[in-house]
């Protein structure tokens, strides 16, 4: 997530996550399936939320 989150953000918000090995697109796929990112790769807001929570608690 942390990487997708980084892409967006340089990119303005205009590419999606990229899967270029199976590794890469069992973790986009998963991400997807919890309603993290959508079927493009763009992260969700819920996923965004998600992380914003997690980076919060980690810093806390």
């Amino acid at each position: 997530m942390p990487a997708q989150k980084h892409w967006q953000k340089t990119a303005g918000w205009t590419i999606g996550a990229v899967a270029a090995t199976k590794r890469e697109l069992i973790s986009l796929r998963a991400l997807i399936r919890k309603g993290f990112a959508a079927a493009d790769g763009q992260i969700t807001d819920t996923g965004l939320a998600y992380y914003e929570r997690k980076i919060k608690r980690l810093t806390a």
